[in-house]
């Protein structure tokens, strides 16, 4: 089979924690940088799909690998929660990130004596080997020390050979010297964030100081908040990364020394505090990177001083309305011959959780995907079966939208179609769906209340593999209607991304009729016949 490279035109501003974001490569001679690269950059990184290139810069402590999972290659980087979901969302607005570490790794903070000159030159590096230019759009992610630093770097832009458009500071405000912003050439071109936590009141009113100033001289500002949130043995399982019994334990023991009030807030700063927040026969059982991953969750829960990942999407799409016009550079996952240009993107969430998966509502979307010449003699998948499938199969991936954004996006699509019966007939078909009322297939529904969900499954793949060598993906469908979206394309990257990443296959091949809606989108991804022309079997009664 050939190789797969997908084609990724990524639109989605929901995310999924289940998903993970892979570096492709790590330099971790101190200090570290670690650059990912979303594959619709193509092999070199610089094609033209890519959103822009994000500089994540980490707070005193720190390091470029806490923003990344440990992987082939990267096998020291230790993937802290917060920082780990910034560089993913990241991914799904198509950015090309680039983390690096201070050359301080004492107290790990960053100077702009010290730091400036090697930021600067590592980053020309990278512009010269991945094709980024001044076209490229570069924007800077700081966390505290490193949120001070990123504001230094408009002062500095000319010697960087890519195009600095946003910065995004993080609990922190302008470093002193960044306080002459007028005096640049050009100041109304960076879109600058505030992402802090009014907990903070020293920070909160520097922010709302410097906010002021910028928007004052017509700089782009959006200031962002986080707040605390409440604590509980299930959030310390997914947020703390604790098994079910540690995080009852910890949860009883906060309530214990009265850690939290009756809404399981934390009533004081959990760090350096008296009596200890976590227990030393829990801190005993975890190792380092647990540690760390713990005590972060909750520093965030409290919400004084703290990495936080909740604001990364409103920031990005700040970057976009004020910095970036991503659609000039992406393409539609089907080519499109109808002269309308895109379609106008819809914001998805993805998962890779079987639970998540509704197996009928998935049946409905693989027999949809089949010309309705083809569906008489089509048996429908057994829901019963696909469950376990499901739970066999090596990589999911499923896409939901909410039914409002499906309306926009069909309603800005099918204006300008002919309104012929079909036509009227599949609008009536869409409506009822939406509405719960029917199915994708226009057949009735009873309405139950779970049918009038505000979500739709609209996008599914799988994979199976031997975790070696190959992988082959099976089941892989979007709701017709969607079909121009980047429904599909994303779905398949993720596919193909994990398949790559986690289990190091580069192999992969896909089982599709040619009479298949997505069967132009594989085209387009580059799926093809491999050397051998091998078909793929299909056994039924008959044979």
């Amino acid at each position: 089979m050939s190789v797969a490279h997908a084609f990724y035109a990524s639109q989605t501003r929901v995310y999924s924690s289940s998903l993970t974001y892979y570096p492709e490569e790590a330099d971790i001679s101190l200090p570290e940088t670690v650059v990912a690269i979303p594959r619709v950059a193509g092999a070199g990184g610089g094609g033209s799909h890519l959103g822009g290139v994000v500089l994540v810069l980490h707070g005193c402590g720190g390091s470029a690998l806490n923003f990344f999972h440990k992987t082939n290659t990267c096998t020291k980087c230790t993937g802290e929660p917060h920082d780990t979901q910034i560089v993913a969302t990241m991914h799904k607005y198509n950015m090309a990130v680039v983390a690096m570490s201070s050359e301080d790794r004492t107290h790990k903070c960053w100077s702009m004596n010290r730091d400036t000159p090697r930021v600067i030159a590592r980053l020309n590096e990278l512009a010269s080997k991945h094709g980024w230019s001044q076209h490229t759009k570069l924007f800077a992610h700081g966390l505290s020390s490193g949120g001070y630093f990123a504001s230094t770097l408009p002062f500095v832009r000319q010697r960087i050979n890519m195009h600095l458009r946003g910065l995004c500071i993080q609990v922190a405000s302008l470093h002193a010297d960044a306080k002459a912003w007028e005096t640049l050439d050009r100041h109304d071109d960076i879109a600058v964030a505030f992402a802090h936590m009014p907990r903070d009141k020293r920070t909160a009113k520097h922010v709302e100081h410097d906010a002021s100033e910028l928007r004052r001289i017509g700089v782009p500002v959006l200031v962002v908040e986080d707040h605390p949130h409440a604590v509980s043995a299930p959030w310390l399982e997914t947020y703390a990364r604790l098994a079910p019994s540690l995080a009852r334990q910890l949860f009883d023991h906060l309530t214990a020394i009265r850690a939290v009030d009756s809404d399981g807030y934390l009533a004081y700063d959990p760090r350096g505090h008296e009596p200890e927040v976590v227990p030393s026969e829990i801190e005993q059982t975890l190792d380092a990177t647990g540690a760390r991953t713990l005590h972060e969750a909750l520093y965030s829960a409290y919400a004084v001083h703290a990495i936080a990942s909740a604001s990364t999407p409103k920031v990005l799409d700040f970057w976009m309305k004020h910095a970036v016009n991503l659609l000039e550079n992406l393409l539609p996952s089907i080519p499109d011959s109808s002269g309308k240009g895109l379609p106008p993107p819809i914001p998805l969430q993805l998962t890779a959780r079987c639970e998540d998966v509704d197996c009928n509502e998935l049946a409905e979307l693989i027999v949809a995907c089949t010309p309705a010449s083809q569906r008489p003699s089509m048996q429908p998948p057994d829901p019963a079966r696909l469950a376990k499938a499901l739970q066999h199969s090596t990589v999911i991936c499923a896409a939901h939208a909410r039914t409002s954004d499906i309306r926009a996006y069909l309603d800005e699509t099918l204006k300008d179609d002919d309104e012929d019966d079909a036509h009227s007939d599949y609008a009536t078909t869409l409506a009822r769906w939406l509405d719960g009322t029917g199915t994708i297939l226009g057949d009735d529904r009873d309405s139950d209340g779970d049918n009038a969900s505000e979500w739709r499954l609209v996008g599914f793949s799988r994979a199976i593999s031997d975790t070696s060598l190959v992988g082959i993906m099976h089941d892989t469908a979007v709701v017709p209607a969607l079909a121009s979206s980047s429904v599909a394309s994303d779905v398949i990257a993720e596919v193909v991304n994990t398949l790559t990443h986690e289990y190091d296959i580069s192999d992969i091949g896909v089982a599709v009729a040619e009479h298949h809606i997505l069967y132009p989108s594989f085209k387009a991804c580059l799926f093809d016949l491999d050397e051998e022309e091998t078909f793929v079997m299909r056994f039924d009664e008959k044979n």
